[in-house]
């Protein structure tokens, strides 16, 4: 997957979380106020960070970052989507396609930090012939 094509994915999940965001503190339904405005806000405020990130590092595909996105996601798209309306639903449509671009891209990407160091072991410890010293 190429990283153009996570980015928009982002950037749409945290376009339909403001928008949630947004819809929730002009509600006049306070349950729903309560429950999905933090959960919008942190979705979308880890979504709008992972994507600065992404975007000035072309090297670094920051794990963490990314793992933390899906979490808020997630928990946004589980809280939100029992809300039928309009916009939750398009914020949970939005999140889970977000959540699927993350794991795909995390499972393709290939980073040199992944790969440890492995020095040439002494012929001693391979089963080689033994050498005294």
């Amino acid at each position: 997957m190429k990283k153009s094509t996570l980015l928009k994915s982002i950037k749409n999940c945290v376009q339909a979380c403001e928008n949630l965001a947004t819809m929730c503190s002009h509600s006049a339904d306070f349950k729903m106020c309560k429950d999905c405005l933090s959960r919008a806000i942190d979705c979308a405020d880890s979504g709008m960070i992972l994507i600065m990130k992404l975007a000035e590092d072309d090297d670094q595909l920051h794990r963490n970052l990314v793992k933390q996105y899906i979490s808020y996601c997630k928990t946004c798209a589980a809280v939100c989507s029992k809300y039928h309306n309009v916009i939750a639903e398009k914020a949970f449509h939005e999140c889970n396609a977000s959540i699927k671009a993350c794991e795909q891209y995390v499972s393709e990407h290939v980073h040199c930090n992944q790969y440890a160091f492995i020095p040439n072991s002494p012929a001693f410890l391979v089963g080689e012939k033994l050498v005294s010293f």
